[in-house]
Parts: C-alpha cells; structure tokens; sequence
C-alpha cells in the first residue's frame, strides 16, 4: 500500500518536491494536496491495493462503491486501471 508522503510527492503537490524536470508544472490539484484537505483525504482513501484473488477483489470494490455511492448519490461509474470489470453484485445496482 502507498503512504500518505507518497501520494503527496507523486500526485498531488509533486511541486514541492520536484522529483522530475516538469514537476514544478503540476500545480492543477484541487485544495492544498496533503492530509487534511478533503480533496487528498478522499483521494488517499480510493487508492487501494491490487487483488489478484477476483472474489475478494470484487466484493472489497462492491464496499467501496457502496460507501461512495452512499456519499455522493446516483452516479455513472466509470473505472480506470486496477479495476475494470463492473461488480456484479445488486447492491449497488440502483445507484447506479
């Protein structure tokens, strides 16, 4: 699992840290970019490990979901990276 300084370094205020000659350009991050700012909590917290184990996998992201969808309301989901495949699970299904 990524750490908190990780994500501040790689995503959200590489700025300050200028790991990379174009990092001084990343300055379009929402809020301050670090913990406590509801824009980098929320971030930090849909950042999770990789599953290979499919069932266990799914039914981690159909919590997930679940929480989100409770948060934000209906919504279309649309996935990106690590998980691509819709859960197929109906309790998330009219919030969707």
């Amino acid at each position: 699992m990524i750490d908190t300084s990780t994500v501040e370094q790689l995503f959200t205020v590489t700025v300050s840290h200028n790991l990379w000659p174009k990092a001084r350009l990343h300055t379009q991050w929402p809020g301050r970019g670090r913990v406590g700012d509801p824009t980098f909590d929320a971030f930090f917290a849909s950042q999770v490990q990789f599953l290979a184990d499919h069932p266990i996998s799914e039914a981690q992201s159909v919590k997930a979901y679940t929480a989100l969808l409770d948060r934000i309301g209906k919504a279309h989901l649309i996935t990106h990276s690590k998980l691509v495949a819709m859960p197929s699970s109906s309790a998330i299904s009219d919030l969707l």
